[in-house]
């Protein structure tokens, strides 16, 4: 490489840098997850396949290539197929162990954009997720918690500083529950984890439940500079 390129390079991406104007940053963005929730408990773990259609929106301040806000997402309904036929989720007498599973979660999520580079980077925290199963004939059970992760990555397609107005995203998002409601006996009542439901000798105790997913997404992000 040219020396004197190599020396100028760095205030090149200075200035590149701070010549973006700040603003309000939104990035609505549409995609498929793909992931397994668990709920583990005395007798077993229950594992099913999550996988749905996605919509969300980031909404924040950025400046700088920097960006920090909130994530807003929601999965769509899908079928629940537990893959284990066991008394882990316990139903109403003639219930169907099958039903319709939908997600929603709120991270706080903050990120860069290195200039002139194609891609951006950002990680966020876990502020409240929603895990909702229904069953035909049978009690409805949510899980509820905060905590948890997101990893992701964007890449704007298009070729040298033409970009198109577009960011395709690959996300990687491990979310932790806290509490549920309508597990076993507890009926409406809400329970933390762990917890114990049941009758003597029955008796059951859930440990904990996660999801775990894969996303991903085509997003259109912009900013309306001060």
């Amino acid at each position: 490489m040219n020396s004197k390129l190599f020396v100028r390079m760095p205030c090149i991406l200075f200035l590149c840098a701070s010549t973006v104007k700040a603003g309000i940053f939104i990035d609505p963005y549409l995609g498929y997850g793909m992931g397994e929730f668990s709920l583990e408990s005395s007798i077993g773990t229950n594992e099913s396949d999550v996988e749905a259609p996605v919509l969300g929106l980031r909404l924040g301040y950025g400046k700088g290539g920097f960006f920090i806000g909130t994530d807003l997402m929601f999965q769509f309904e899908t079928d629940f197929e537990p893959s284990l036929n066991d008394p882990n989720l316990p139903l109403a007498g003639g219930a169907s162990r099958n039903g319709d599973a939908s997600h929603g979660s709120v991270f706080l999520t903050a990120g860069f954009k290195p200039p002139i580079l194609p891609f951006r980077f950002y990680a966020g925290w876990a502020l409240f997720s929603s895990y909702k199963l229904k069953f035909s004939g049978g009690e409805d059970i949510d899980f509820e918690g905060k905590g948890g992760y997101k990893l992701g990555i964007g890449y704007k397609p298009g070729f040298l500083l033409i970009r198109l107005p577009i960011s395709l995203n690959l996300e990687y998002l491990v979310e932790e529950f806290d509490e549920a409601t309508g597990v076993g006996t507890i009926g409406g009542n809400t329970k933390e984890f762990p917890f114990i439901t049941g009758q003597t000798p029955n008796l059951i105790k859930y440990n904990d439940a996660e999801l775990k997913t894969i996303m991903i997404t085509v997003s259109a992000p912009f900013t309306f500079f001060d």
